[in-house]
């Protein structure tokens, strides 16, 4: 176990130095990804409880059918994600606050979501 974490640790050493500086951005948009993900998890669960109902209405069509919601949510995200990443070369903080803020007000969705079903 040792050697594979030794040759990993190896294989990545190079690209280390390289991402020090977006090494952050990676972890914004890895919570951004993630509240994305829960955002959808939590929507189509709560639509399928009749609990909620879904308020984007260019969204709202899609939620009948969860297998293209969830291509569409999530293809969304993906391209935000590598536009935002394209972008940070020129406006690395804004780009990580970008994500940030992604991230928080997705989260925020996702927590609204999951508690929307428990007053009713």
């Amino acid at each position: 176990m040792k050697r594979v974490l030794f040759a990993c640790a190896l294989l990545c050493w190079p690209l280390s130095v390289q991402a020090e500086d977006s090494l952050k951005l990676h972890v914004a948009l890895a919570a951004y990804m993630a509240a994305h993900g829960a955002d959808l998890s939590t929507t189509m669960y709560c639509l399928g409880a009749q609990t909620c109902r879904e308020v984007n209405p260019v969204f709202a069509p899609l939620t009948r059918q969860p297998f293209v919601a969830g291509a569409t949510k999530m293809g969304v995200a993906a391209l935000s994600s590598w536009l935002l990443l394209r972008a940070h070369q020129r406006h690395p903080t804004l780009t990580f606050w970008l994500a940030v803020g992604g991230a928080t007000v997705t989260s925020a969705v996702a927590v609204h979501n999951m508690t929307s079903g428990r007053h009713q």
